[in-house]
């Protein structure tokens, strides 16, 4: 029982006549009963002891799980069944022909279903269907043919509901069936009435073979994937626990179970099979009447192709006859087009000789639209296709090349407008747009204008003495352009001339090719798209001006310049912008209208004229121009002329830095102290003062006062009749002013109100840069001054007081003579105000001075003996030495109105002494002292020049 059998222990699948049947056990699986067969014995040897691994078929019945008599990776499930049926159940038997043993279909039949003896027929393999789909003995990777089809979840998909079709029950037939049960019953037959045999599901019998099934089987919620429903088919936990014989008892139970089910679905099938049958033999019968209408259609026609042939093939001959005629004609005339599309060549090249570029395209295409149409699908003119589009865009090179070199023959010459007009037409006619001849002209002028601009350096380049700057000092060679860069101004500015001026021809020149090009196109181009055209090439007429005055303000070389320089570069840069500005379509459209002529077809043709000789085509035209010139609405320099600006603001940068830095220096070195006026300033400031600031402002005018000065200087500069004593800071200043006026004058049209900032900005700064050295005592700490006196405090007033005299003159010139906004004024009215409130600092910081003498004086006088006493002659001596410095620097009546603010304060601070000390006017010895010095102080007061006059006697001292 423990041994494995040998391969000739077991008998058969096919019994032997008189022979009995033979017992076979499974000598791994004692636990089972013998197999009454081989069948059922190799059905239960695939069942418990084979392994399918990837396809692979592998026997484990052997010791270990191993059998000896196959290999070890496996066979196919054919050989499989061949080596069980060779060495397990049969003992090797073989048919005498070498092929499949008998045993091994028995054993198929079997497994299929079919018991042996049996034939097999279609109706087995219905019978088996569920068996098949629910075979436990598959690989969980062998998918069936549903599940390999549409996926494993083909069955739990849900299908919506069509709303295209109704919901129907059983409800919707009632009517139906109610109406057709009484003659369905009548008409039924005796024979047809279902017995009692026929209408029972099942007999007896197998009705308690069902019953052996269990219940939760007919469930219609029997869902195996539910963990209850699966405990109760599996008991896990009791097959666990107990031996693997239950394992194998469960497994046959179960196969009970599907057996007894699949034999009640069986005799229910056979029992419904009359209904099958019935169904062929209506289908034969089908079939039989089917082949009679075949037949009887095939007769039909044969008896209408003889009525065809005998009535009316003498009528379809004509209808031959007339078709081969209509195809024959049609042959001809693609002949004869053939013929001519052949010579469309040597015409083409007669065109192209005569420049009718459009003629030569329109056959082109001619050729080409025969050839797609009439003539396509020809053997012979197979190539010619190819031929015409080669021709073609030969043509259309061609075009581009004449029209640039019409172009360029204009630009240079002026005379070549007349052949811009049939090139551009080619153009369009080969179909290329109105951009692209737009982007052909323009190419063309760019690159015109780029060797115009070179040949102009290289000349001037060339003319510079040898070895002057053609190599590096390193001996390398240096570019055109860092030559260029080397050249002196003058020269410079000629090669920047002539620059401009040939700038301005090509420009011309080109203005006049865009006007004939649009002449000869009329509608197809309008005035606007032409004169955008001249703005782009007049644009970069411009950015090679510009390019040229960058490359020098690299080096800082235009900021260098003097104004005078400057203003000759200005003067030719502007001449240059206006003459940009005035290049439109609508002063050539002028010219011609002029002329009295217009441009036709590459020349003038006299224009007939009406209503007293006027030229309405050309008006018409320059109205056109103008106003496409008013829509495009782009200043032509504007780009220069910004340019221009910007150059002079670094002008006007630099000099005002350098202005600032000097007139810095000179107030941190400044000592306060009056400086002589040599005559040069002096002469200013009578040309100040006399109005003439517009010739000091000119170059001309500044040498004409310049040769006039003298060596002498003066003590005192006189403006308008006064007399200032200053500071040399201060001359600086005027003189500087007047250099601002003039650099004004110079860049009126560029940069005159920046001129004006800088110079608000500088009178700013020295008015703050006084105030702090003055007032704020600066000047100690920078020039070593021990103290900051009176005498400088006058100075520095008097200095302020002739930068406000000359400001209304300053104001004048830059609002009136250069036309300033009025907000300059008042930017100038402010920084007066500046300039008066810091000389109203000044005068009642003199004032403060002197007041806190006399107080720290009265503070110590006491009421006796000797009078006057020596505090009032310390305070009166005080009172003379500021009017003595006050009257060398102040003019006479500035000098009283502070003296007057001086008594006043002291005034008050002798009332309040007096009280202080009870003294009153009751003639007491203490009254006699005060009213002594009283006299003296204005004795000592009416001494001093300018308050002679003085007449306050004191009497109000008292109240």
């Amino acid at each position: 029982g423990g041994e494995m059998p040998g391969p000739g222990a077991n008998a058969g699948l096919t019994e032997q006549p008189g022979k009995q049947p033979r017992q076979h056990r499974c000598s791994l699986c004692q636990s089972l009963p013998n197999f009454p067969s081989a069948e059922r014995f190799a059905h239960h040897l695939r069942s418990a002891h084979l392994t399918i691994e990837g396809g692979s078929y592998l026997c484990r019945y052997g010791p270990n799980s191993v059998c000896r008599y196959q290999p070890m990776e496996g066979v196919s499930e054919r050989d499989y069944e061949l080596h069980v049926l060779r060495h397990h159940a049969t003992g090797g038997a073989t048919t005498s022909g070498g092929g499949v043993p008998d045993c091994v279909h028995t054993y198929r039949e079997v497994r299929d279903g079919v018991t042996p003896g049996e034939r097999w027929t279609p109706l087995h393999s219905v019978v088996n269907l569920p068996a098949v789909l629910n075979d436990p003995r598959r690989h969980r990777q062998a998918s069936d043919v549903f599940s390999r089809t549409w996926g494993d979840a083909f069955e739990r998909a849900e299908a919506p509901p069509s709303s295209l079709l109704p919901v129907i029950g059983r409800r919707d037939f009632e009517r139906y069936l109610a109406k057709v049960a009484g003659p369905a019953k009548v008409r039924t037959r005796p024979d047809e009435t279902p017995t009692a045999a026929s209408a029972a599901p099942s007999t007896p019998s197998m009705t308690a073979r069902l019953a052996q099934v269990e219940s939760l089987f007919f469930q219609p919620e029997f869902d195996i994937r539910q963990k209850e429903v699966f405990s109760q088919v599996l008991p896990w936990q009791a097959l666990q626990s107990g031996s693997s014989g239950g394992w194998r008892q469960l497994q046959e139970h179960l196969t009970q179970q599907l057996d007894v089910v699949e034999e009640a679905i069986a005799g229910q099938v056979s029992r419904k099979s009359h209904a099958l049958f019935q169904t062929a033999a209506s289908q034969d019968d089908i079939r039989t009447r089917l082949d009679g209408a075949v037949q009887s259609v095939r007769q039909f026609r044969q008896r209408l192709a003889g009525a065809r042939q005998a009535s009316s093939s003498s009528q379809l001959l004509v209808l031959r006859c007339w078709r081969r005629r209509r195809n024959c004609v049609a042959a001809l005339e693609r002949l004869e087009l053939l013929l001519s599309v052949r010579a469309t060549q040597p015409t083409i090249q007669q065109l192209l000789a005569a420049t009718d570029y459009c003629g030569a395209l329109d056959l082109m295409n001619s050729a080409q639209e025969a050839l797609g149409q009439q003539l396509r699908g020809l053997h012979c003119c197979r190539h010619l296709h190819s031929q015409l589009v080669e021709l073609r865009k030969f043509v259309g090179q061609m075009v581009e090349s004449e029209l640039v070199s019409a172009l360029a023959k204009q630009l240079k010459t002026g005379q070549g407008a007349e052949a811009l007009g049939p090139c551009a037409l080619g153009m369009l006619r080969y179909g290329r747009s109105l951009h692209d001849c737009a982007a052909v002209l323009k190419r063309e002028a760019f690159e015109h204008l780029r060797l115009l601009v070179r040949g102009c350096v290289q000349s001037a380049v060339q003319q510079q003495p040898a070895g002057s700057g053609s190599s590096s000092s390193g001996g390398e060679e240096l570019t055109l352009m860092d030559q260029m860069r080397q050249l002196d101004f003058d020269p410079w500015l000629s090669m920047l001339e002539s620059v401009c001026t040939s700038l301005h021809s090509a420009l011309v020149h080109f203005a006049q090719a865009v006007t004939a090009v649009r002449t000869i196109l009329g509608p197809l181009c309008s005035m606007l798209e032409a004169e955008q055209m001249l703005v782009d090439v007049r644009q970069n007429a411009q950015e090679k001006a510009v390019k040229l005055l960058a490359a020098r303000s690299k080096d800082a070389f235009l900021e260098r310049l003097s104004p005078a320089e400057f203003v000759r570069l200005s003067a030719l840069v502007g001449a240059f912008a206006d003459q940009l500005d005035g290049i439109s379509l609508r002063s050539v459209v002028d010219n011609d209208a002029s002329n009295g002529g217009k441009i036709e077809n590459g020349s003038v043709v006299d224009e007939p004229t009406t209503n007293g000789g006027e030229a309405k085509p050309a008006t018409a035209a320059a109205a056109a121009a103008a106003a496409a010139t008013k829509t495009a609405g782009q200043s032509g320099s504007a780009l220069l002329r910004s340019a221009l600006h910007n150059q002079a603001l670094r002008l006007v940068g630099r000099f005002h830095a350098e202005r600032k830095t000097s007139l810095s220096l000179l107030l941190d070195n400044e000592r306060w102290k009056p400086a002589d006026v040599p005559a040069e300033f002096q002469l200013l400031a009578s040309a100040i003062g006399e109005g003439r600031l517009d010739a000091l402002a000119s170059s001309s005018g500044s040498a004409t006062y310049a040769s006039a000065q003298s060596p002498s200087a003066a003590s005192s500069i006189e403006l308008c009749g006064e007399h200032f004593r200053v500071s040399s800071a201060t001359l600086m200043l005027v003189r500087f002013s007047i250099e601002y006026c003039r650099l004004a004058t110079d860049l009126r049209h560029c940069a005159a109100r920046e001129v004006f900032g800088h110079l608000v900005e500088l009178l700013k700064h020295f008015n703050s840069r006084c105030c702090q050295l003055v007032l704020g005592a600066g000047a100690i700490q920078l020039v070593g001054l021990k103290t900051i006196t009176t005498k400088n405090l006058c100075l520095a007033q008097r200095s302020l007081q002739l930068v406000l005299a000359i400001l209304p003159h300053v104001t004048n010139h830059f609002v009136s003579r250069l036309g300033l906004p009025a907000v300059c004024q008042r930017a100038l009215l402010d920084t007066a105000k500046d300039y008066g409130d810091h000389s109203a600092e000044i005068s009642r910081k003199l004032v403060e001075l002197m007041d806190s003498k006399a107080k720290q004086q009265l503070a110590v006088w006491q009421f006796r003996p000797p009078s006057p006493s020596v505090h009032i002659r310390s305070v009166v001596q005080a009172h003379c030495k500021l009017h003595e410095n006050m009257a060398e620097l102040l003019p006479r009546q500035q000098v009283t109105e502070i003296f007057l603010r001086l008594h006043n304060s002291f005034k008050e601070d002798f009332r309040r002494k007096l009280r202080e000390c009870g003294v009153t006017n009751d003639r007491s010895p203490q009254h006699l002292h005060a009213s002594t010095d009283m006299a003296f102080y204005l004795d000592s007061l009416r001494a001093l020049r300018g308050l002679e006059n003085f007449n306050d006697d004191f009497s109000d001292l008292w109240k």
